[in-house]
């Protein structure tokens, strides 16, 4: 049980990390910079993370258990060895039952360039020890980037996450939503859930504050998530799950304000949650939904991370045949928005400064798939016994696959006069742009320029980390719709719609090297894989 916590050891938990300094070797390796006695107790059950790392700070993130029901002051060290003989860095930080016990400190004053080590004490335990790093100035050699997405826990087992915490070849890891799932016990993917012992909690859908905390409590006791946050940084941006289906700056797909009260509310403590559980910097200078942030990898790649869902979007329109004209027209209309003028106005001014400083790379990390794509034509590829055992709802649509309409409306295809927008954004500010995206529970290799967009530009969309994809939704065999897609859309270089895993992105001055890293199941621990749809992309300096 903690001691009685003084006024500045108050201020001390919320001043900046960097509050501490001791050079290496100092007295901080034994314990000697506080009392450990004046801490509160409590375990590290949901083990560390660490992420947005910056040149000079990074976020380290922990929670403790079993603690005192009051606010404590606990304690952070991070360090150039594992064996902490060498602490740079450590400081108190304050939690309680306000922030649902998370610890959360964003420590300043690192080399870049570096890694480190870092972990957390309560009076009687200490935190598994994880490993984090500082992003280089300068010019840079190589950058390797993991990026997934789509992580449906009833669904299967977290095999990606392990398959990358094994990786040396990773700088960073970029999560591009849907981290977790709001539906109840009962919902998406509950049937598999039950068969491999991984139903939800609690199991009813998420609304209130303590719902999504209680989920995101349950998600980060999974050993192989732990083992991602440990082993590397993370980069996260959310998309809807994370709030509720189809999310939209008004509401949501899967929201029922009968039922389930304000949506306005439902979205302020989801996102609230989300700030809490996530190893992510929070706005110091905008509201807290503009999660949107830029990272520089020296001069070699800048990363802009988007926010797509509750800022400037828009309703998703949905195709109706009925009233097909109608919906193409309200499509075209230019006022729609998904990410809007200020966050546009901010992307041009990151490109802007990035092509100033000479920066080869410019990365885009979309929660949603930017490319143009036409749905696949199912009437006249799949055989008639295929046809019986579709959805009944698209087999009474069956006849609309032929014609050729976007694929994803929630995606931007629904929203195409921003994407042209967007086009000539990259193309004013751009020299060698890359957009990697998550949502679609697909492997996709894109090449925008055959479909009309900016020369050059390519897109690496994420398959899931386990949610089902277009061939297991629609009860066909394995990788069935791939060639339909393919068909359908000739800039498509690549398509996997079955297997689950996570993309690796290799920069180096002279070229992009992508690869879709496939796991042969998620129905068991695993991380028996394989690469494919390997992209090679020259820089044109």
């Amino acid at each position: 049980m903690a001691g009685r916590i003084r006024r500045r050891d108050l201020l001390a938990g919320i001043a900046p990390a960097c509050a501490l300094t001791l050079a290496p070797g100092s007295a901080l390796a034994a314990g000697a910079a506080q009392d450990r006695a004046a801490l509160g107790g409590g375990e590290f059950r949901h083990g560390v993370a660490s992420g947005d790392p910056l040149a000079n700070r990074v976020i380290l993130w922990s929670r403790v258990s079993g603690g005192p029901t009051s606010q404590a002051v606990y304690r952070w060290t991070i360090a150039e060895d594992a064996g902490f003989t060498r602490a740079v860095r450590s400081g108190p930080v304050l939690t309680g039952p306000a922030r649902d016990w998370t610890l959360k400190v964003d420590v300043a004053g690192l080399e870049p360039g570096r890694t480190w080590w870092y972990r957390f004490e309560s009076a009687d335990h200490v935190s598994p020890v994880g490993r984090t790093q500082t992003l280089p100035a300068g010019p840079v050699a190589r950058m390797g980037l993991a990026v997934c997405s789509c992580s449906n826990y009833p669904a299967g087992f977290f095999n990606a996450y392990r398959a990358m915490a094994e990786r040396d070849d990773i700088d960073v890891v970029m999560h591009l939503g849907d981290y977790l799932y709001e539906y109840g016990a009962d919902g998406y993917a509950g049937t598999q859930g039950r068969a491999l012992g991984r139903v939800v909690s609690p199991a009813h859908a998420l609304v209130t504050l303590g719902d999504y905390r209680a989920r995101y409590a349950q998600y980060r006791r999974d050993p192989d998530l732990q083992a991602l946050h440990a082993r590397h940084p993370v980069i996260a941006i959310w998309d809807d799950h994370e709030s509720a289906n189809d999310a939209w700056r008004g509401g949501a797909e899967n929201h029922d304000p009968d039922t389930e009260g304000d949506w306005f509310i439902r979205r302020e403590v989801a996102t609230r949650a989300w700030y809490e559980w996530l190893p992510v910097r929070e706005p110091a200078d905008r509201s807290r939904l503009a999660a949107w942030r830029s990272f520089d990898f020296g001069t070699l790649v800048t990363l802009a991370v988007v926010e797509a869902r509750h800022v400037a979007r828009d309703r998703q329109l949905a195709f109706d045949p009925q009233r097909l004209d109608e919906v193409q027209a309200a499509l075209a209309e230019d006022r729609r928005t998904l990410l809007g003028a200020e966050q546009l106005g901010w992307l041009e001014r990151t490109w802007a400064a990035a092509r100033a400083r000479g920066v080869t790379w410019q990365l885009l990390g979309s929660p949603v798939v930017l490319a143009p794509l036409a749905t696949p034509d199912l009437a006249g590829g799949l055989s008639a016994d295929e046809q019986a055992r579709l959805p009944g709802w698209l087999r009474e649509r069956l006849e609309g696959t032929r014609l050729g309409l976007a694929y994803n409306l929630d995606a931007w295809d629904g929203y195409p006069a921003e994407r042209q927008r967007l086009y000539e954004l990259m193309t004013r500010h751009t020299r060698n742009a890359v957009v990697v995206s998550g949502d679609s529970h697909t492997a996709w290799s894109i090449d925008h320029a055959a479909a009309g967009g900016p020369a050059g530009l390519v897109e690496v969309g994420v398959t899931a980390v386990t949610s089902p994809g277009f061939d297991e939704t629609l009860g066909l065999p394995p990788g069935r719709v791939a060639p339909l897609l393919r068909a359908a859309n000739p800039h498509v270089r690549f398509v996997d719609t079955w297997r689950k895993g996570f993309a690796l992105l290799e920069f180096t001055p002279e070229r992009l090297t992508a690869r879709h890293v496939l796991l042969s199941t998620i129905a068991r621990r695993s991380v028996e894989m394989t690469e494919a749809g390997a992209l090679i992309v020259a820089s044109r300096t």
